[in-house]
């Protein structure tokens, strides 16, 4: 039940004498317990903040949020309210109530002069002076009186003076942001203020000694044995305070913004004799009968005082001159229209008699608060009416356009206006019950015009452009209403609450209406959704546009009750709309900061989008080179290979653009302009946008299989961690196609990156979907890179049984792989991507699981696989000499001659892990004394950063600790000072080379920092991948740019052995690191180095960077 406008000026000035007379006594007595009054007040701040919080958080209360444009007022307002409170304490501490109480009752003075002054107000009449005096011969009365000054002078008014001060202000100023700053509750005045207050007063609590008494007291109740810490009466006092100052809080800004600053601060004095007449009873400082006496004249001359009226407007009409501007209480200028000007004067100047010149009088005041109504809701709103025309012109633009084109000889005019006045009534439909879900006073603004014997096309049109616009802003109130303030759960309703209006309106499925309307209500409000410029943040446009668009046409052209036949003018129409609208808003949507999802979503609601459209295919492609950079655009006969060999500046793509962008590649499918295996790399490694790069693999995949099936592909992005990924797999490969399709690109772009990101899962699931196109080679490395992540994270877990599945995987693949390639036919050693060839994963994924299972101290679980698997497992000193005698033939060790630990016959021990400032400054001099390429490596584990850098020179290597040098700030500027220096190319290094090291570069950028700079320089870094120099000394390796290549293969091509990659999968954030693992990480950096080196030897000059 609404409460009227006095009924509710009485409830906030009762509630609010309530709070505010018990909360100066609850305080008074609570101070005489704990002594603290900044501590005191500060908690009672928080414990209102506790109650909105929690109030929000189980949506029993709105709660206005936090917006920067609002601190500003609240922020002064707030440094005078704790001072206000501050002084308020201090005063009540120093002197009796009835101190504070005289002194808080001169406060109407002050306050009528800041209302003449500045708030618009007249000055006091004679009986309000009157009145003033008396409360200020009351105050000197109640002074001469008081034994408390005499006893200490002063002191005891110093503080209520200031309080005097310091309250009129807020008083005033209060008056002025309740009416000027537009919150849609209470709680928001109420959050702000408590939670600007309450850093200055605890900074007011160190000022004044209070945490110094606090410990001194708590000691002494120690030292004393006292059984409380605090007083229990003082602690529930406290209690009852923070409920009475929530309550205050409320009620204080609920009465403010009934009446005027004077009244409010009079009707503060008022309330206080209630506090007199209880503190008279229960308090012992309380006045002499002199006193009293003279505090009751103030309290009369309170009451006598009477608030000054506002300004009165000077309308002298008669004249015919233009009315003088004033303001309304709320401090909004008034003023007139030309045209309410010119009826006020033309009526004006009829005549000069008196009747006349009252009704003119009276017309011209009712005629300027009409005026100045409206400007206030002209303010509050944010009205732009040119603004709304101009989007309403856009909408009927890109309507009016392509139904021209559709009806060209004009045969289809009823048709076209029967299904636009259909629609029309759908959306106002959907409008007006959007707006019943608000608290808006709105009433719609447009009717569907019904008169037969006026229509016309463009009038029609014009209609439902207006009421899309319309709609479309209610659906943006009704989010914004909801979804304020924001928090998971509120979200939620507004998306049930949001959906609940769509469906009810636009019944797609059930509605007695042409599927052509409701299809052409969707494309409407997807324009003036795409084009209207809101405050609607992203994620709200994009809910308006799930709950508005289908999932697929056949929510649309297959609905039982009227159903669309293939090439009927029905379905003409519709496609004709939706491209021509597709081609519109794709031609707009970057210049204007459009709705990108909105196109993504009109594409998929009406399927016009395809290869053979190239004019909508070229649109598509314009969008991805805006939003991608021109990288993924064939804008020229140019490849820019060379790009991948620099890291320079990242890519800055706005996320929530990007994701649409690709859903709207995989629906329209524009290869022929686009560069889609690049645009699948940057959307998965550098957005993180798995799904939808997967989503354009599978789009590419359909576009060569000519794949019609409409049934969504099962997504390896989100496959079920426990199902095994041979579900998902896909047919055999089709050696009828040419192995360099979309498909093909696109697909091995996808599953290369997940192996260069160290996704081992991820890669196998891609190569197993997309294994007629990835290739057996990639789904072999994937597989069984993923055989070795999972064994030693199951070795480390104690789990040996789960080994003997990854075995067996491994076995079925190379089993399949085999097969599809005719390995028997080829020598050995030679197939595959990867570090191990195809033909010995069996053996080696054995061997490697055995080699975990040792280190791990489980024998028995190793002697029990090795028996299954028709092994020797044996623990004797000799036998293990000579496995690994074999394995040092096989692999690179570190004491290998030319190795960084023998270098001309001068063994050197394994780098130990660095971890401060010190020993990098004085390692990386040695790195770099002989000013040499420093080959570079970094591994990582499943946090963002690094947790170890490797850099080698060919003669010394050194091992970064990543984590503990950045937690400081000594080791960030050691970092800053060696590794900044050395991949901003500032040292004496000729050159820094990695090898595929596109995501080690963004880890290390990625890497954490203590301080405000980071490290590692963000932009033009000078590092270069050794891939691409590899490929082009050596073209036969590795394919194109040297994608296929594994470090391991390639140094033994270039060095005679291989690299021994079984750490590779290991747990690089433990510390201490194994033996293995320094000698695993240090000797990668190195072949880096050495093979840069060795080609530099072999091929000269051209080579180098």
């Amino acid at each position: 039940m609404r409460l009227s406008a006095n009924a509710e000026v009485i409830a906030s000035v009762v509630a609010y004498s309530f709070c505010s007379g018990s909360l100066v006594l609850v305080n008074k007595l609570c101070l005489h317990y704990l002594p603290y009054p900044s501590i005191v007040v500060t908690i009672q701040l928080w414990a209102a903040l506790l109650f909105i919080q929690l109030g929000n958080a189980f949506n029993l209360m709105d709660v206005d949020p936090i917006i920067m444009r609002f601190v500003k007022p609240y922020l002064l307002y707030t440094v005078a309210f704790s001072l206000g409170v501050y002084c308020n304490m201090k005063s009540l501490s120093l002197s009796n109530v009835e101190t504070v109480i005289v002194f808080r009752a001169l406060a109407p003075l002050l306050v009528s002069i800041f209302d003449a002054v500045f708030l618009g107000r007249e000055w006091p009449s004679l009986r309000s002076w009157g009145a003033l005096s008396v409360i200020a011969l009351g105050a000197l009365g109640y002074a001469m009186t008081d034994e408390q000054f005499q006893s200490q002078g002063i002191q005891a008014y110093f503080w209520p003076t200031l309080y005097l001060f310091v309250i009129s202000f807020e008083m005033a100023y209060g008056k002025k942001i309740i009416s000027g700053v537009d919150m849609k509750t209470f709680s928001g005045p109420v959050l702000y203020t408590n939670l600007l207050g309450w850093p200055p007063m605890l900074a007011f609590a160190a000022m004044g000694g209070e945490y110094e008494r606090l410990k001194n007291d708590v000691s002494a109740r120690v030292m004393n044995g006292e059984e409380h810490l605090f007083p229990p009466m003082g602690i529930l006092l406290l209690l009852v305070g923070c409920i009475v100052g929530t309550g205050i809080g409320y009620s204080g800004w609920f009465c403010r913004s009934k009446v005027s600053a004077a009244s409010y601060t009079l009707i503060g004095v008022i309330n206080k004799c209630l506090t007199v007449l209880v503190n008279l009873l229960i308090w012992d400082q309380h006045a002499s009968t002199d006193g009293i006496l003279s505090l009751s004249l103030c309290l009369v001359g309170g009451v006598f005082y009477k608030q000054a009226p506002i300004k009165k407007v000077d309308h002298d009409y008669v004249d015919g001159g233009t009315p003088s501007k004033g303001k309304t209480d709320d401090g909004i200028e008034l003023g007139m229209t030309p045209l309410i000007e010119s009826s006020v004067q033309s009526r004006s100047n009829r005549g000069t008699n008196n009747n006349g010149r009252r009704f003119c009088t009276f017309m011209g005041k009712q005629l300027s608060k009409l005026n100045s109504r409206f400007c206030s809701l002209r303010n509050m709103a944010s009205l732009n009416i040119n603004a709304i025309a101009e989007d309403e012109t856009r909408v009927y633009d890109v309507l009016a356009k392509s139904l021209e084109r559709y009806n060209i000889d004009g045969t289809e005019n009823e048709f076209i206006i029967d299904t636009i006045e259909q629609s029309s009534l759908l959306i106002q439909r959907l409008g007006s019950e959007a707006l019943s879900h608000t608290t808006s006073n709105e009433t719609e603004e447009y009717d569907v015009a019904t008169d037969d014997g006026a229509r016309d096309l463009s009038s029609s049109l014009r209609s439902l452009s207006l009421l899309s616009l319309s709609t479309s802003r209610h659906l943006q109130s009704l989010i914004y209403q909801i979804n304020n303030p924001r928090s998971k759960k509120t979200s939620g309703n507004a998306w049930r609450t949001l959906q609940s209006v769509v469906n009810s309106s636009l019944d797609i499925k059930n509605a007695d209406v042409e599927s052509t309307a409701i299809a052409l209500s969707i494309l409407s409000l997807g324009i003036a959704i795409s084009t209207t410029d809101t405050d609607v943040g992203n994620a709200q446009q994009k809910m308006i546009a799930s709950a508005i668009f289908p999932n697929s046409p056949s929510h649309i052209f297959e609905r039982e009750t009227c159903k669309v036949e293939t090439g009927s003018k029905q379905e003409r129409l519709i496609k004709s709309v939706a491209r021509d609208t597709l081609l519109q808003l794709l031609g707009t949507v970057v210049e204007e900061n459009g709705s990108i999802d909105c196109i993504a979503r009109i594409e998929t609601a009406f399927g016009v989008g395809g290869e053979q459209d190239k004019e909508l295919c070229s649109a598509v492609a314009n969008l991805v080179k805006d939003i991608f950079g021109s990288g993924c655009y064939y804008f020229d006969s140019q490849n820019n290979d060379d790009e991948d060999k620099f890291f320079g500046t990242e890519l800055d793509i706005n996320k929530d653009k990007a994701s649409p962008t690709l859903a709207l590649v995989a629906q329209c499918r524009p290869w022929e302009f686009i560069k889609t295996d690049k645009l699948v790399r940057i959307a998965a490694a550098d957005l993180d946008l798995w799904y939808s790069a997967e989503l354009v693999c599978d789009a590419s995949v359909a576009s060569v299989t000519s794949n019609t099936n409409t049934e969504k592909n099962l997504m390896a992005t989100n496959y079920p961690k426990l199902k095994a990924s041979d579900k998902i797999s896909t047919q055999s490969i089709d050696s009828s196609l040419r192995q360099d399709t979309i498909a093909h690109l696109a697909t091995r772009a996808l599953i290369d990156t997940a192996l260069d990101l160290r996704l081992y899962r991820r890669a196998d699931l891609f190569a197993s979907k997309f294994y007629a196109f990835g290739g057996a080679e990639r789904f072999a490395e994937a597989r069984f890179l993923h055989a070795c992540e999972t064994i030693t994270k199951v070795v480390k877990r104690k789990q040996p049984q789960i080994i003997e599945k990854q075995i067996a995987r491994i076995d079925e693949c190379v089993a399949r792989v085999s097969e599809d390639l005719n390995l028997s036919d080829v020598d050995e050693h030679k197939i595959g991507i990867g570090e191990v060839p195809i033909e010995t994963m069996p053996q080696y994924i054995r061997d490697f699981a055995l080699r975990r299972l040792r280190t791990s101290n489980m024998s028995a679980a190793a002697s029990r696989l090795a028996n299954l698997w028709g092994m020797n497992y044996e623990e004797d000193p000799v036998v293990l000499a000579e496995e690994e005698k074999r394995r040092q033939l096989t692999y690179v060790q570190w004491n290998d001659e030319g190795s960084p630990g023998n270098i001309a016959g001068k063994s050197q021990p394994l780098p130990d892990l660095i971890s401060n400032a010190v020993d990098l400054a004085e390692e990386f001099k040695v790195l770099l004394q002989l000013g040499e390429t420093v080959g570079f490596d970094a591994e990582w584990g499943e946090d963002s950063g690094v947790a170890v850098l490797q850099l080698s020179t060919v003669s010394h290597s050194i091992l970064l600790d990543i984590p503990a040098l950045s937690s400081n700030g000594e080791g960030c500027r050691a970092l800053q000072a060696t590794v900044g220096q050395l991949f901003a190319g500032l040292t004496g290094a000729r050159y820094v080379i990695g090898f595929g090291c596109k995501e080690d570069i963004k880890r290390l950028r990625d890497s954490p920092c203590s301080r405000s700079v980071h490290w590692f320089p963000h932009n033009n870094c000078a590092a270069r991948d050794l891939r691409p120099l590899i490929a082009e000394a050596s073209p036969s390796l590795g394919g194109k740019g040297g994608q296929h290549l594994g470090l391991s293969r390639m140094t033994e091509s270039f060095l005679g052995k291989q690299l021994d990659k079984a750490e590779q999968c290991s747990d690089w954030c433990q510390r201490p690191l194994s033996t293995e693992q320094r000698e695993y990480a240090a000797l990668d950096a190195w072949a880096c180095a050495a093979i840069h080196a060795k080609i530099a030897k072999l091929i000269g000059e051209r080579y180098k960077v």
